[in-house]
């Protein structure tokens, strides 16, 4: 009686590690920017959660602030400072000599994002982006 061969050859556990490798040098660059892309979401929802704070909080007293403690105290993205996707900041607009005329938000993702990098929107509705891709592609 013949004893039957059991288990893989070194060449036949080679191919399958390169079909691996080859898939994942496809799939991981686009995990990567998916990642990315919800990231981004999150920022500019927060970034545009705080621009109607500061909205209303202009309707009411006139001015705006650069305080995230007057519009209930909120400087992060998502559910809390660990886990957010990016940090916030409030900076006045100076026009015709006043810092109540405007405001600058931006966004500075917590990981690196060399495409988009921050992300910015101001009183009269600008968005802007410092990374090398265009704003209508950071903001959708």
């Amino acid at each position: 009686m013949k004893k039957a061969n059991a288990g893989f050859t070194l060449i036949e556990l080679m191919v399958v590690v390169v079909i691996v490798g080859i898939l994942a040098s496809i799939v991981y660059p686009s995990y990567v920017e998916y990642v990315n892309k919800g990231r981004r979401a999150e920022c500019a929802s927060a970034i545009l959660q705080t621009a109607n704070l500061l909205e209303r909080y202009y309707t009411v007293n006139n001015k705006y602030v650069a305080n995230f403690n007057d519009i209930g105290g909120w400087n992060f993205s998502g559910n809390s400072a660990a886990s957010s996707a990016c940090g916030l900041r409030i900076d006045p607009e100076v026009a015709g000599g006043s810092q109540d005329d405007g405001f600058r938000i931006t966004g500075t993702p917590r990981i690196a994002d060399a495409k988009c990098g921050n992300l910015t929107f101001t009183h009269k509705g600008v968005k802007g982006e410092s990374g090398s891709e265009s704003v209508d592609y950071c903001w959708r």
